[in-house]
């Protein structure tokens, strides 16, 4: 009798765990094609002795495997294990067919020829904060590689909620270095978590803003969260550190998951990058890792003479205050080369500005690729280091040609 049909006969209807699945029975059931009927390996799922079948519990619609999605509760689960990189984690996801942004199979991106020719996307040598930038807008549709950062992980932590929303976690990897970043307000279905401006205790910290708190739950107390976290803390994976990035709601959310993060000791990120990211706390988030409590990196926006970026702003109303960690503010005026305003992460003026009623808002000044990207590839000055204090630029240098 083979191991496989001693499995068959002793667990017809059992609950396939993550503890049951060896390497040894995985690959007994792999090898007999010939005699269906393996336990499902699958967790929450059940056998079926009669039809040979698995299936998820009400109201779970398909299998996760990784980021593959099986958009059936009812499977062969000899297929679904063929389908699955060895070691991935298999279970019953409440995603479904109605899931339509759980793979980059689901996104029509251009080219990244396109994204060049618009300047809405760095290449690999160009300057650091437009790399950065680049990767807080493309991972909207999960770009990859982008400016040679390739997309190792990736999940639609909508998964979580039936699909109600979309909102992509994910990892670019480049050089040993690991990127943690969240997408932004790309969708209708996001911005009710920008409309939730009171106030709620998370993670240890007081008065943060609710929406992103909200998500930021689902996230660390989804399926996949260890998996995330697993890969970070990885000498292997990750062994040159970790980087937190973020555009817009996706810079809201890297500021609340870098404290927290920090504070509990489930990564160790020190280096933080966000673009248009509204404040996220009453009172000032620090870095617990560093000892003036500062984040290495920046927190950059857009506000012209006459005109702003509304985002940064929008929390200013409700007394919010953005993370200790440096500004960086990009001006532009008509005829003008851009002007990089630069203030230490240490100084007060981090902390409230911009101020919501200082300029007329302009949306366009918003957008992660047409705004930031090409504005910082004008500016390589911008991503060299930070000044000792705070000071203005006088004499901007000539924008650099596009490439």
């Amino acid at each position: 009798m083979t191991l496989l049909s001693v499995l068959s006969l002793s667990l017809p209807c059992a609950y396939a765990k993550r503890d049951f699945a060896d390497a040894l029975t995985r690959q007994a059931i792999l090898q007999n094609d010939e005699q269906p009927g393996p336990p499902c390996w699958v967790e929450d799922a059940v056998y079926n002795q009669e039809t040979n079948n698995c299936k998820c519990p009400k109201g779970f619609h398909s299998v996760r495997c990784g980021n593959k999605l099986f958009n059936a509760s009812s499977f062969d689960p000899q297929l679904v294990m063929k389908s699955c990189d060895e070691g991935a984690r298999i279970y019953c996801s409440k995603a479904g067919a109605q899931c339509k942004h759980n793979s980059r199979d689901a996104f029509k991106s251009a080219s990244d020829h396109v994204y060049y020719k618009k300047h809405s996307q760095a290449k690999p040598e160009d300057p650091f904060l437009a790399q950065m930038a680049s990767i807080s807008n493309r991972i909207n549709n999960l770009g990859s590689p982008v400016s040679g950062w390739d997309l190792v992980k990736h999940w639609n932590t909508a998964d979580e909620r039936g699909c109600s929303y979309v909102e992509q976690a994910g990892i670019y990897r480049r050089d040993g270095r690991c990127v943690l970043t969240f997408s932004s307000t790309e969708r209708v279905s996001n911005i009710s978590t920008n409309a939730k401006p009171f106030p709620r205790d998370w993670c240890g910290l007081k008065s943060v803003q609710a929406g992103y708190a909200n998500r930021l739950d689902v996230f660390m107390n989804g399926v996949r969260f260890q998996e995330f976290m697993d890969f970070l803390n990885s000498d292997t994976e990750c062994p040159n550190g970790i980087i937190g990035v973020g555009h817009s709601m996706g810079a809201g959310l890297i500021s609340l998951m870098a404290v927290c993060g920090n504070n509990k000791g489930l990564f160790k990120m020190n280096e933080l990058y966000t673009f248009a990211g509204p404040g996220v706390s009453k009172k000032q988030l620090t870095n617990s890792l560093s000892p003036d409590g500062c984040f290495k990196g920046a927190r950059i926006y857009n506000q012209d003479r006459f005109m702003q970026d509304p985002i940064p702003a929008l929390s200013s109303p409700f007394g919010y205050k953005h993370p200790k960690l440096a500004e960086i503010r990009l001006k532009q005026q008509r005829g003008k080369p851009i002007e990089v305003i630069k203030y230490r992460c240490d100084d007060k003026h981090v902390k409230t500005h911009p101020h919501w009623k200082s300029k007329a808002s302009n949306p366009m000044l918003h957008l992660a690729g047409s705004a930031y990207v090409k504005r910082l590839l004008q500016v390589p000055e911008a991503s060299k280091g930070l000044p000792e204090s705070p000071v203005k630029a006088t004499q901007p240098a000539e924008p650099s040609p596009m490439r």
